[in-house]
């Protein structure tokens, strides 16, 4: 599947975050503080709709570091890998169009 520089920029965030690395596949929750999500709205749509992540999951109330977004890699565009010392998992079935 053909991706997009911002695509991969949520991709690789997800690769590095903390839920990542615990086993539970490329996860993590994406502060929406830290985001433009004028823009990154209809990136994390776009990545939903090809179905490299499931529906986006938001969470606003009493989160200490204001709303926050949940998103998952499905299983088909991730695979285990034991040389990633991070997260054990890395992306495939991506392709990055510049």
């Amino acid at each position: 599947m053909k991706i997009t520089p911002l695509e991969n920029i949520v991709l690789n965030y997800l690769l590095s975050c903390e839920h990542a690395s615990d086993g539970h596949g490329i996860c993590g929750w994406l502060y929406l503080k830290q985001w433009d999500m004028k823009v990154y709205r209809g990136v994390i749509s776009s990545l939903y709709q090809k179905g490299i992540v499931t529906k986006p999951y938001s969470e606003t109330q009493d989160i200490e570091d204001g709303p926050v977004m949940w998103l998952a890699v499905t299983t088909n565009f991730q695979i285990c890998d034991p040389d990633d010392k991070w997260s054990g998992y890395r992306l495939t079935n991506v392709e990055l169009v510049k």
